[in-house]
């Protein structure tokens, strides 16, 4: 009787699966602990929506910024259901009942919206999650097979690598300036429902040799030329008391209630909000500010805010934008060229203010890490994760200049995105071992009987 033998070297690890199965649970439990807290904690009554508007696609001021939290929240529990399942859909079904329990318990919570778009967000994050776990196995396959071994799909393949483009070109055109259509409004310390009153004064306010004064502007193209064009705003103020959340000084709204500027104080700090893009797009748009600008002034004392933009070359110089950034002075304290950096990307998404300042720089390095980790992870080789890596650094030069976006680039930044494609690469080969480490079962040629001659022929 002949028999398919297998050689006994050629049984796989158990150590591998085991191990990307606890990997896979911690990721599920530790995922799932965030969500719950990031949900269901109570937020203030700012946050809170109307019912009627609650039936609605991109709903509030920051609608696009809350899908795309609500997606990325759910990535990592979508990639540990993937290691813990290997079907792809019964790994991206725990989702939905997570997500419908979240937006039931909301209607209960002070300060949280349910919306159905927020399930349909979070069952694409766990998706996109589930998927990305099948092209990077597929990759890792690939490579441990052979050069010549069939690959993912080029076009996941091509959508997972060039994410971190559309990433930078998506952030550079959010920090154009794109001034809200006239007519425009001026307001001094104005009592601003979304914003706190501030308990000082402005005695005065000029703008270049003008006297500002309270009510719709008479030529609102000549205010936004001198705004940002690199007059001086002068700002006489009378200090008050910190103010626990942004207090305006003086402010410039349309009348459909869109801001054109605004220039403030956030306890001892100075801020400056600028008309960029991404209060259009529904994303959170920047503030500049001169930290510790009112430190030391005692309530009742009297000093000048100064403001002006600097303005580039005319066309704008390589790389830079349109302009070079804004000036601001208070109390002796000055800082220059204030700008938003293509490593503030994901404060579209999320507000700084709502993290110790002690993390917002980190967060901005692992932005750009995160871009450059995807490239040299999904390339099938170090050459290709190289070519990916010039590209990518290459255009996030590029692109701000090529928008006019008031967005930089530090060489920094560019080390960062390199640095993320090497460590995407190294991680990359490290996972490739446990393939080619893994030998699979595989059948050896059927034996004749010991003994047995070859058949016999009549």
């Amino acid at each position: 009787m002949t028999q398919s033998r297998t050689h006994p070297t050629d049984r796989p690890p158990p150590q591998g699966p085991r191990a990307a199965r606890l990997a896979g649970w911690t990721l599920v439990g530790g995922s799932t602990l965030v969500i719950l807290l990031l949900t269901l904690t109570p937020a203030g009554p700012q946050h809170q929506l109307a019912p009627s508007i609650r039936l609605c696609i991109i709903c509030g001021e920051f609608g696009l910024a809350n899908i795309l939290r609500n997606v990325l929240l759910f990535v990592p529990l979508g990639l540990g259901l993937g290691l813990v399942i290997r079907r792809p859909l019964l790994a991206w079904l725990p989702a939905l009942p997570l997500t419908l329990g979240i937006e039931a318990l909301q209607f209960f919570i002070p300060g949280r919206n349910p919306l159905p778009i927020d399930v349909l967000a979070n069952a694409a994050g766990a998706a996109l999650g589930v998927l990305f776990l099948v092209s990077l196995r597929d990759v890792l396959r690939a490579q441990a097979a052979g050069p010549r071994a069939p690959g993912t799909s080029r076009l996941a393949l091509a959508a997972w690598i060039l994410l971190p483009f559309g990433a930078l070109t998506g952030t550079a055109v959010a920090f154009q300036l794109a001034p809200p259509a006239p007519p425009h409004f001026v307001q001094i310390t104005p009592s601003l429902g979304h914003l706190e009153t501030y308990g000082g004064q402005v005695t005065e306010a000029r703008l270049a040799d003008e006297a500002l004064r309270i009510g719709r502007y008479p030529d609102p193209h000549r205010l936004e030329d001198r705004l940002f064009g690199g007059a001086r705003l002068d700002a006489h103020v009378q200090v008050g008391p910190p103010p626990p959340r942004l207090a305006p000084l003086v402010s410039v709204y349309t009348s459909a209630q869109r801001e054109l500027f605004l220039l403030g104080v956030h306890r001892d700090d100075v801020v400056l909000r600028l008309p960029y893009r991404a209060a259009h797009m529904s994303l959170h748009p920047p503030a500049l500010r001169l930290p510790g600008g009112l430190a030391g002034m005692a309530p009742g004392h009297e000093m000048t805010l100064s403001y002006w933009m600097e303005t580039g070359p005319e066309p704008p110089a390589f790389g830079r934008g349109a302009s070079t950034g804004a000036c601001l002075i208070a109390a002796g304290r000055t800082a220059c060229d204030l700008r938003p950096g293509i490593r503030d990307g994901w404060s579209l998404l999320y507000p700084p203010t709502r993290l110790p300042h002690d993390l917002r720089q980190p967060m901005g390095v692992l932005w750009l890490l995160g871009l450059g980790f995807l490239p040299g992870l999904m390339a099938r080789s170090v050459l290709r994760a190289g070519g990916f890596a010039a590209g990518l650094t290459a255009f996030a030069w590029i692109v701000p200049w090529a928008t006019g976006s008031m967005a930089w680039v530090r060489m920094t930044d560019l080390a960062l995105l390199v640095g993320g494609a090497a460590l995407g690469t190294l991680i990359r080969r490290s996972l490739c071992h446990l393939y080619a480490d893994r030998p699979r079962t595989t059948p050896v040629a059927p034996s004749q009987h010991p003994g047995s001659g070859p058949p016999k022929t009549g």
